[in-house]
């Protein structure tokens, strides 16, 4: 499990680039994203993703490079 914490931190301590590199390569859209759910918050047969913002908040809420860090960020 050592290994896998180190990657782990590594991407952590790298997000700031990495959410750089991401808006400016792959994000074509930053009003709606899909975000996966963590196992701990999910039932057994709900879907693994969720389109965000929720239809509602559309238009308020952007993906942006400090939101695409604070995922990098979380612990898997």
């Amino acid at each position: 499990m050592e290994y896998f914490e180190r990657i782990a931190g590594e991407w952590r301590e790298r997000a700031p680039e990495l959410a750089e590199c991401k808006m400016r390569c792959l994000i074509n859209r930053n009003n709606f994203w899909r975000c996966y759910v963590d196992n701990c918050y999910r039932e057994q047969s709900a879907n693994h993703a969720i389109t965000t913002p929720f239809r509602h908040e559309r238009g308020k809420d952007f993906l942006n490079e400090s939101s695409l860090e604070n995922i990098l960020k979380r612990k898997s």
